[in-house]
């Protein structure tokens, strides 16, 4: 929601900071499965 929210308020560095936090846990996972 906290992203959705952010684009909707047109901030556009709001919005990325929110899909890097989205993002950030999501690819350390894909880091470690395609490492492991």
């Amino acid at each position: 929601a906290a992203i959705v929210d952010a684009i909707e308020t047109g901030d556009p560095d709001k919005a990325d900071a929110a899909v890097r936090r989205f993002m950030a846990p999501v690819l350390a996972a894909l880091d470690r499965m395609i490492l492991s």
